[in-house]
């Protein structure tokens, strides 16, 4: 089964943070609110006033950072996953 996030909304699979070669975790949060997670899917982008569609600034498979607290949580093949605006993304982990 897909889901199809609508206007601005991703679709996100939660991740651990990882650590690097020298034991330094990427991605780790400075409080558990913070959290790191993968784009699964990504909706079009949001309808604006005059009714062009905005740009989405995430795809799929980005990593991102966000705020654990601004998702809406379900799940997608019996595995949790986590539904939210683009604008709720704090950033894009390159």
């Amino acid at each position: 089964m897909k889901l199809k996030p609508l206007f601005d909304r991703v679709i996100v699979a939660e991740e651990s943070p990882e650590q690097d070669k020298n034991g330094i975790f990427i991605g780790a949060p400075a409080n558990n609110n913070v959290k790191i997670g993968k784009v699964l899917y990504a909706g079009e982008g949001n309808l604006n006033d005059d009714g062009t569609i905005g740009k989405m600034f995430v795809k799929e498979g980005d990593h991102i950072v966000f705020m654990k607290f601004s998702a809406a949580e379900t799940s997608l093949e019996n595995k949790p996953v986590l539904i939210l605006r683009q604008t709720d993304i704090l950033a894009i982990i390159e």
